[in-house]
């Protein structure tokens, strides 16, 4: 199960992080969160849109609910959301869009890459 997530966490950064430069989009401005109690955000160069970490939050979420059907998986990414907005990395619509991407990457798109990638490196692995 291990090796399973990493993978897809994988895979989601492969995909998100392109899509940052496709998009473009500027990070909150650092004087809107200068009143942040404890300053823990880094200088962050790349472009916002997706959030990768929501996205990867969102990805094992969408794993976690495609192996067990428990749609509480899905609420896994909100504090990671919340926390990305919260300290300024990100705006609302960043956060939301990884989500998005995450979860139907999670369900979709990377068990089947994952399941290809396990079968090309000979590993008999099953999860569903």
């Amino acid at each position: 199960m291990g090796l399973y997530i990493a993978l897809c966490c994988l895979i989601t950064v492969v995909i998100t992080e392109p899509m940052k430069y496709l998009f473009g989009r500027q990070r909150p401005c650092e004087e809107n969160i200068s009143h942040r109690v404890v300053p823990i955000r880094k200088d962050l160069t790349n472009p916002a849109f997706p959030s990768g970490d929501s996205a990867q939050a969102a990805v094992i979420g969408g794993v976690l609910f495609s192996l067990t059907g428990r749609y509480v998986f899905f609420l896994l990414p909100l504090p990671t959301m919340f926390a990305r907005v919260y300290f300024g990395a990100h705006w609302i619509g960043d956060t939301l869009g990884g989500y998005a991407i995450g979860v139907a990457m999670g369900m979709y798109v990377v068990p089947s890459l994952v399941t290809l990638i396990l079968r090309l490196l000979r590993l008999n692995l099953s999860f569903q």
